[in-house]
């Protein structure tokens, strides 16, 4: 027997112990696999509001785009008013301040290491398509006049991304008040 020199005693307390190492594992189990769901939950509840705030950016460059004879021109028409309101230094810039992401050519909206990996509707930002993407508000971080480019970050975006100064546009545009 494998318990022989032992006494009754100590089999029970062994037995005892072992039961109680069995339900103390599979209680600390059970804490992290809550732990676990609970953890998932909340990144699933993250990326869908973070989802609904780039539709609701997708949707400000839309509405301004229409709000805008001029900025429609350019959307619709590929015309190009030349006092169109874009970022430089001598208009004062303000890092992250509003701007419209405005891309007149089909590329990709953002760059693919910057869309988020676990989500369809953020991959579809990131892959270009025959016409160029919808106009999106984006915040400038900074401005590279040099190199004529800027860094802009979105919720439609997981990181900062750098895109063309002249693919950004003032919110509001002072040359449609013109002429009236």
């Amino acid at each position: 027997m494998i318990f022989k020199g032992f006494s009754r005693r100590e089999i029970i307390l062994f037995v005892l112990a072992s039961f109680g190492v069995i339900i103390g594992g599979f209680h600390l189990y059970s804490q992290f696999a809550e732990e676990s769901a609970k953890t998932k939950q909340a990144e699933l509840v993250d990326l869908a509001s973070k989802e609904e705030r780039c539709k609701g950016d997708l949707m400000i460059g839309e509405s301004r785009v229409k709000s805008s004879r001029n900025l429609s021109k350019l959307v619709n028409e590929n015309i190009a008013h030349p006092r169109l309101s874009q970022p430089s230094a001598a208009a004062g810039f303000t890092p992250n301040s509003p701007y419209l992401l405005i891309r007149t050519v089909a590329v990709p909206l953002i760059p693919v290491d910057a869309a988020e990996k676990r989500n369809d509707f953020f991959k579809s930002l990131s892959e270009a398509t025959n016409s160029p993407p919808p106009p999106l508000k984006v915040n400038a971080k900074s401005l590279d006049v040099q190199n004529k480019q800027a860094v802009v970050f979105s919720d439609c975006s997981d990181k900062p991304f750098v895109v063309n100064i002249k693919d950004l546009y003032e919110i509001s545009q002072t040359v449609d008040y013109d002429n009236f």
